[in-house]
């Protein structure tokens, strides 16, 4: 959403008085960074609030957290052990303490020094450890529990809230954002993404817009009409 200013004033300003249309924000921030962002760039309060690489979930006004959601993913999550295994791994370094959280363990990555995504995971695999590793931007890798993530807390919040998902628009620009656009909402992801989306680029429910940040999201907004009568223009090549 950031990075135009003009446009992100003209999404807020479509959306503010609509009160068919909720408005939720999914971000790797926890929730306290997530909430100073959000007032910095005067947001309206989001309805959902999706932070933590889609660890923690929180809804409404008083950001009320969905504490089934945080016992539903404590299953088999041992963080201790992930960062034994990890934080001495070369071109692994370990995040501050403020980018750390409950159920996400957080590192910068040298790609060019640390080993493959895929060996990372095997190593986490072969320690009996089960977990998801989440690239974002080339250079943010978070660890968190396996039943945790942007895909799994979306589906939890659809059949939570019981909407459908041809009723909800998803936009990113990173691989944190990978799970929620592969499912059956409308996905937009804006010109400025990062590489690890480009695998989604033929799915039928993910539109590539040719602009950037929010004026993306708009351009999403528009290609599925989606503030309208709803259209999915490719549905018809599943």
């Amino acid at each position: 959403m950031t990075g135009d200013d003009d446009a992100l004033r003209e999404l807020v300003e479509r959306i503010r008085d609509l009160d068919y249309v909720g408005f939720g924000i999914a971000t790797g921030r926890r929730l306290d960074s997530a909430l100073e962002l959000i007032q910095s760039m005067n947001l309206p309060k989001p309805d959902l609030l999706q932070s933590d690489v889609g660890t923690q979930l929180h809804y409404g006004e008083n950001l009320t957290p969905d504490l089934r959601w945080q016992k539903q993913i404590g299953y088999a999550w041992r963080p201790n052990e992930v960062r034994q295994i990890l934080d001495h791994i070369p071109g692994l370094f370990p995040q501050p303490s403020e980018h750390q959280s409950s159920y996400k363990v957080s590192y910068l990555i040298d790609p060019e020094v640390a080993p493959k995504i895929g060996k990372i995971k095997k190593m986490l695999r072969e320690a009996g450890l089960r977990a998801k590793v989440v690239l974002s931007l080339g250079m943010y890798l978070d660890v968190i529990p396996v039943r945790g993530g942007s895909d799994l807390s979306l589906r939890h919040v659809l059949w939570k809230w019981g909407f459908s998902p041809e009723h909800v628009l998803v936009a990113g620009d990173s691989g944190n954002d990978a799970g929620m656009l592969t499912g059956r909402t409308l996905g937009v992801v804006v010109a400025n993404y990062s590489p690890e989306l480009e695998r989604l680029r033929t799915l039928p429910r993910v539109y590539f817009a040719s602009a950037p940040h929010a004026r993306g999201i708009l351009e999403g907004i528009e290609y599925y009409q989606f503030l309208d009568n709803i259209v999915i223009p490719n549905d018809q090549i599943e």
